[in-house]
């Protein structure tokens, strides 16, 4: 099997340029650094979607999906990276920091996006026969956080290949 390289991106940074607090902005981004620093070293650790659980029908990952935007909405984003954590084929190690750094960055726009008041699920594409990628959205009183997943099926079953999350609107797919 060849080897994959997952990319997570944290398109939520961009969200952070306008923080106040240059310390926690500054701490996240030497973490984010060590983080792509220490992946070119681990490069040769497997990444295989064998480790992660599957999802044997299509119709199953939108309920996936709304399930992972729904723990966010209720203010439970450890549950919610748990939830992808489980269907991901990261590395554990590697998805510690994904989950440390997920959590850090949503508490720092909390102030300035407002509480979360509930979720939908926007769209769902089927790219090609093994790729589908569903977009979210979870409502806060001042703004928006869409939520991209992508799911990949090598074979015969599906797994999160990749997630993001940010604040562009615009991004949204809606065909």
């Amino acid at each position: 099997m060849k080897k994959q390289y997952i990319c997570i991106l944290f398109g939520c940074i961009l969200l952070l340029s306008g923080c106040d607090n240059d310390r926690q902005l500054n701490e996240l981004k030497c973490k984010i650094d060590a983080w792509e620093k220490n992946r070119g070293a681990d490069i040769n650790r497997k990444i295989t979607a064998d480790a992660a659980a599957q999802v044997e029908f299509e119709g199953e990952l939108v309920e996936l999906s709304t399930s992972i935007i729904k723990a966010v909405s209720d203010n439970n984003v450890p549950m919610a990276l748990d939830i992808i954590e489980k269907y991901s084929p990261l590395p554990e190690e590697e998805f510690k920091l994904v989950r440390q750094l997920t959590i850090e960055q949503l508490n720092m726009i909390k102030p300035r996006f407002g509480e979360y008041v509930g979720y939908e699920f926007i769209n769902s594409k089927k790219i090609g026969t093994a790729i589908v990628r569903h977009d979210c959205i979870v409502k806060c009183q001042n703004h928006i956080l869409r939520w991209e997943f992508f799911y990949y099926k090598p074979k015969d079953k599906w797994f999160l290949n990749t997630f993001k999350w940010d604040d562009q609107i615009r991004a949204i797919q809606t065909d």
